[in-house]
């Protein structure tokens, strides 16, 4: 499976470009292999023996970055070269260890380091970035993680019938690590050539997805109700709390009726991202295209029923996923 992210910095390498670090900020296990195997075959083209060595950062009292610069201030006896991966590399700035490499790295060593999204943006990730590189993997939405599913297929010659690909999103969501094992799977099930229909994934895949949180806000903005109730359902089955579900849709609900009044009033971009607490245009450009597939009396008429909805889902619990069904088909369906 391709990744596109390590694509790009496969074609900074092979342009003849040094890269002895990349922080990946956020991603899956597939993201990882990719740069870890990339970074190993830089390393392999010098001749020497390539390893992987693994070390973990996040412990109070790790020895990770001592052991860094222990490996890239030696120079192996039978010239080795090592492909470092340091998990947990989520520090405001980059540790003593890490910077003397940084100012002279080691030809016989690359560095790959995991941290989640904000090291992007930390002290550490601006001082790799002057190094090396930095990749922040973009989040899969459900469409490309279905063309990345019959992609996958594709590669190891599987066929998949009907709504399998689907299916199989489902189950794992875009998680391209998670795909790569679910193909891997099937391909062992099933044989190169082999057709994998959507029964085969529910006996073969486990559900490792959760919605994201945007999912939902989502679905009820498109209008989209068989989408709105599957994810609304997930994410009752992950939390076990009705009302956080029915809060969760009350909170869109009421953000489409300020919006509605806020372009009443033609305020000002600025003025509409404040009152909404957003930082970018771009999420107010799709709070508004929501809002205009609804009507004024849809929103408030839900609103006015929520009371209601909040004593149901408290009062039984075996009966919450039926009732939050009937209020999300109340609020989607249009009259």
């Amino acid at each position: 499976m391709k990744i596109p992210e390590v694509e790009k910095l496969r074609e900074y390498v092979e342009a003849g470009n040094p890269l002895p670090v990349v922080l990946l900020a956020g991603g899956d296990d597939a993201v990882r292999d990719g740069v870890e195997s990339l970074l190993r075959a830089d390393l392999a083209k010098t001749g020497a023996a390539v390893s992987v060595v693994r070390l973990d950062a996040g412990p109070a009292r790790s020895d990770a970055w001592e052991r860094v610069a222990s490996m890239t201030g030696n120079t192996p006896m039978f010239g080795e070269a090592f492909v470092i991966a340091v998990s947990n590399c989520d520090a405001a700035k980059e540790p003593p260890e890490l910077a003397a490499f940084l100012d002279s790295p080691a030809p016989h060593v690359r560095l790959a380091l995991y941290g989640d999204r904000k090291a992007a943006r930390s002290g550490l990730g601006k001082a790799i970035a002057k190094v090396g590189k930095v990749v922040t993997p973009k989040d899969v939405r459900q469409r490309e993680a279905v063309r990345l599913v019959w992609d996958a297929a594709r590669e190891v010659g599987l066929h998949l019938e009907g709504g399998t690909a689907m299916a199989l999103v489902d189950l794992v969501g875009g998680d391209r690590g998670a795909i790569r094992t679910a193909i891997n799977s099937l391909l062992e099930y099933r044989g190169r050539g082999g057709s994998v229909s959507e029964k085969d994934i529910r006996g073969l895949v486990t559900r490792t997805s959760k919605p994201a949180p945007w999912d939902l806000d989502d679905a009820i903005a498109a209008r989209d109700l068989g989408r709105c109730i599957k994810v609304a359902m997930r994410n009752l089955e992950d939390t076990g709390r009705p009302a956080m579900v029915l809060n969760a849709v009350v909170r869109m609900v009421r953000r489409m009726l300020i919006a509605k009044d806020l372009m009443d009033k033609k305020a000002s971009d600025e003025e509409a991202m404040d009152r909404l607490k957003i930082s970018h245009p771009f999420p107010l450009k799709r709070i508004r295209e929501a809002s205009a597939r609804y009507g004024r009396r849809e929103l408030e008429r839900f609103l006015k029923d929520v009371p209601r909805l909040e004593i149901l889902v408290k009062r039984n619990d075996k009966s919450a996923g039926s009732v939050l069904t009937s209020a999300l088909a109340s609020l989607i369906t249009k009259r």
